[in-house]
């Protein structure tokens, strides 16, 4: 019983946090970084609330499969983990990938 709460802390944890970021970004009056460290020039974004709300679908598409992982772990455990750490990876590829698709329709 207490791995099932230690899970979902984790895997619900993680897809709140993906959300409040996707929220953030769309609540935005300038545009939305995507990289740590960096930001991004107004001047570069012909349309940031459709930029920023680009970045808020993005952020809260990657939380999905963390929302799921929390309900699927209390059926077959040991697949959700392999799918959670497979998303937590190929994941990262997915954000940049998508997040590369919002800057070329800057």
């Amino acid at each position: 019983m207490e791995d099932i709460i230690i899970w979902l802390a984790s895997s619900w944890g993680c897809a709140a946090l993906f959300v409040c970021i996707g929220i953030y970004a769309k609540h935005r009056k300038k545009p939305m970084w995507f990289w740590s460290g960096s930001t991004v020039p107004e001047d570069s974004v012909s349309d940031i609330p459709s930029y920023n709300q680009a970045n808020c679908r993005m952020w809260i598409i990657y939380s999905i499969p963390f929302w799921i992982c929390g309900i699927t772990y209390l059926f077959i455990p040991i697949i959700t983990v392999v799918l959670f750490s497979l998303w937590c990876t190929a994941g990262i590829g997915w954000l940049i990938w998508y997040y590369h698709q919002i800057e070329k329709n800057l």
